[in-house]
């Protein structure tokens, strides 16, 4: 029940990010919430469930932006592979772990697009303060985000049917 109560927490995640985040946008850029979500799966749940449930909500994202098709599952993959992989070696009690946590994995998702954008030889047009500013207004929604769903995971629910 738990897998399930997360994974529709994911499907109303997606809609906010597709039909609301813009609203949240400061100077252009638009806080990509799922980033923050693609960190929560990888650590509630085995990596057997994360994989493929990450990699379908990466390509239904990507259903919104058809130009880049695969890379946020791509790059949602690489950050499930990374969590999991450095997870059970980390304190995670602390405030400034998680900060850092959670700025590497948003470093790790830019790094993924700026690739993308060099390799399919198009011009970055954003500055490097542009991409810094994107990469620290993520991590702070991220990090108010993982706490946010730390704290409905922990809260039960009980439904008499």
């Amino acid at each position: 029940m738990k897998t399930v109560k997360k994974i529709i927490w994911g499907i109303i995640l997606l809609y906010i990010q597709v039909i609301l985040a813009t609203k949240l946008q400061i100077l252009g850029i638009v806080p990509n919430l799922l980033i923050a979500y693609v960190v929560f799966i990888a650590v509630f749940l085995p990596i057997e469930i994360s994989i493929p449930w990450v990699f379908l909500m990466g390509i239904a994202y990507d259903l919104t932006y058809p130009t880049l098709l695969g890379l946020n599952a791509i790059s949602f993959l690489i950050i499930v592979y990374i969590v999991n992989s450095l997870y059970k070696s980390v304190n995670k009690g602390r405030f400034s772990v998680v900060l850092m946590g959670l700025a590497l994995m948003n470093a790790v998702y830019y790094l993924i697009y700026i690739l993308y954008y060099l390799i399919s030889s198009q011009l970055i047009s954003s500055s490097i303060f542009n991409i810094f500013l994107a990469l620290t207004y993520n991590t702070l929604i991220s990090v108010i985000l993982i706490y946010i769903l730390v704290l409905l995971d922990r809260i039960k629910l009980h439904f008499d049917v």
